[in-house]
């Protein structure tokens, strides 16, 4: 098995090392598929637009497994509520976020050219194709999971007061 892969950012433009594993669970058709689910459900929820700093702890709090199984299973649940009966999710989550910048950009990126995002007054994100989101969320099984986990996430974070206030209690800062 090859590891240390190097692949192209079209982020930093630099490369980065990773194994096989690595380039094949953060591509960016599939984290961006996370973060796209993440973007229509924050932005059907919320007053204003996700912020793009926002996604980067909320797609990594999906991707993360031992997080992600503790998102609720239902919309209608209060984040702060949840994450003061799960402090544990904020153990090293700052770190990890860090680490996901470059795949989680990538994915942006990606999502941007095949038209299903797009970005909205200076910060803001939207879905600029629901249609075709909606068609990509049926298609795999596998997928089942994660796009459930960041509808959810998206959802109760765009119910929450601010993007500010809920980098706050996530112990994160800008």
């Amino acid at each position: 098995m090859k590891t240390g892969l190097k692949r192209y950012s079209t982020w930093k433009k630099v490369k980065v090392e990773q194994s096989v594993e690595t380039q094949n669970l953060l591509n960016p058709a599939f984290c961006g598929l996370i973060v796209a689910n993440i973007i229509d459900s924050y932005n059907s929820k919320a007053k204003q637009h996700i912020p793009f700093y926002l996604l980067y702890p909320l797609t990594t709090m999906v991707l993360h497994k031992n997080t992600r199984i503790r998102i609720p299973s239902r919309a209608s649940a209060k984040i702060h509520t949840w994450i003061q009966e799960n402090e544990q999710i904020k153990i090293g989550l700052a770190e990890r976020s860090k680490s996901m910048v470059p795949f989680i950009s990538d994915s942006i990126l990606f999502m941007a050219e095949q038209d299903v995002v797009s970005g909205h007054d200076n910060i803001g994100l939207v879905i600029k194709n629901k249609r075709t989101l909606n068609k990509i969320n049926k298609m795999s099984d596998f997928m089942a999971g994660y796009s459930v986990s960041s509808k959810v996430i998206g959802a109760i974070s765009g119910n929450f007061n601010g993007p500010i206030s809920l980098m706050a209690i996530l112990g994160l800062r800008l």
